[in-house]
């Protein structure tokens, strides 16, 4: 997956999977920036991408919010890399210069 290329089909992709869950997608979600935040998260790797959606919807659905906002998604980065705020490209201005594949996953973390 690439940034800017794939936005579109990024963001119609948590839409879908939103819809499906019968949730709103919150306005910090839809836009190109996030989508290069997720493709980034993901290391650019599909199925990792829908891991994190899925995964930030259910945290959504257990909020008993509206809408999947992006701290959904930061939450779910951080419960599968246990990464610090500074290491997480939802939360960091600056996302593209972390590093995501030196966030391994450890045997607590979940998605």
């Amino acid at each position: 997956m690439q940034p800017v290329i794939d936005d579109h089909d990024v963001l119609g992709i948590v839409g879908e999977y939103a819809a499906d869950a019968a949730i709103g997608v919150a306005q910090d979600v839809d836009s190109s920036e996030f989508a290069g935040r997720l493709v980034h998260a993901a290391n650019r790797e599909f199925g990792v991408m829908v891991a994190y959606i899925i995964s930030a919807i259910r945290r959504a659905l257990l909020d008993d919010v509206a809408a999947v906002s992006l701290s959904h998604f930061a939450n779910a980065y951080e419960r599968k890399t246990n990464c610090p705020r500074f290491a997480n490209p939802f939360l960091e201005k600056d996302f593209e210069r972390i590093d995501v594949k030196a966030w391994l996953v450890s045997e607590e973390a979940q998605i």
